[in-house]
């Protein structure tokens, strides 16, 4: 009998683990007049990234760290981008490509363009964007 109320004990004094909520986000792009709304899942490592003027949402895999959060969507531009929230100050970073240079940049390619005219095209289609975020605070009626 002591042992089963030993392990009882035991059991009932283990943190138990719980779900934590999502984080919502709204984060501006001013270089680029954009807005985003960005929602944090931790718990099951996405991330859904909603842009309500275009009413484009995307959920994708997102990589949570101490200091900031990763993930990388295509669907959205057209082209891969990169994007990182710091954690600690809430600043936005987006790269990659731009959908119309990266098409351009293959149809030189295709024709036969030299190396160094590619890489320079290449080079020019490059974008990095900085902006920020806030934490939303969820409002609910029920």
């Amino acid at each position: 009998m002591y042992r089963i109320t030993a392990i009882a004990l035991a059991l009932l004094s283990c943190p138990v683990a719980t779900e934590a909520a999502p984080i919502y986000l709204k984060c501006e792009l001013p270089s680029l007049k954009m807005e985003m709304n960005v929602t944090l899942s931790e718990d099951v490592q996405t991330v859904t990234l909603l842009l309500p003027k275009e009413n484009l949402a995307s959920t994708v895999p997102g990589v949570f760290t101490a200091d900031n959060v990763r993930f990388h969507d295509f669907k959205i531009t057209g082209s891969p981008v990169d994007y990182s929230i710091d954690r600690t100050n809430l600043d936005l970073r987006i790269s990659g490509t731009r959908a119309d240079a990266a098409e351009r940049i293959a149809q030189m390619t295709i024709e036969g363009a030299d190396m160094a005219t590619i890489q320079k095209a290449s080079a020019a289609a490059q974008f990095v964007e900085h902006g920020s975020c806030a934490i939303v605070k969820v409002k609910r009626a029920f």
